[in-house]
């Protein structure tokens, strides 16, 4: 039997109803907020710029969504496709050079709990 790892959005999912629950907000869009302002805080040396950016970079996906749909199947068949070959035992082949990049950042021995 083969366990699926979760999308992203399915971890998201889970993130923000978490979010939701522990502080006790009235709404998902508001739980969401609260952690990308901390995740802004966390990752961002210019956090209140950065999340203004990052408004209008939605406020354009939202505008195109049939290319948002198409970004989310490429990033589930990118994922599929690393399962398929960690199963293997193997680096992933042929990805291209920004899947290549993904892959560097996520792969298990560079996680940063194998990093400490």
């Amino acid at each position: 039997m083969s366990i699926n790892a979760p999308t992203s959005i399915q971890l998201l999912d889970a993130a923000v109803a978490r979010e939701k629950l522990v502080h006790e907000f009235p709404s998902g869009q508001e739980a969401l907020a609260s952690l990308i302002g901390q995740w802004l805080h966390r990752h961002s040396p210019n956090a209140h710029q950065d999340g203004l950016t990052l408004l209008a970079r939605i406020h354009v996906h939202l505008k195109q969504p049939d290319k948002l749909l198409d970004a989310a199947s490429r990033s589930e068949a990118l994922a599929s496709e690393i399962q398929r070959q960690l199963r293997r035992s193997q680096a992933p082949t042929m990805l291209s050079k920004l899947d290549a990049a993904t892959w560097s950042r996520h792969r298990p021995d560079h996680s940063p709990d194998h990093q400490r």
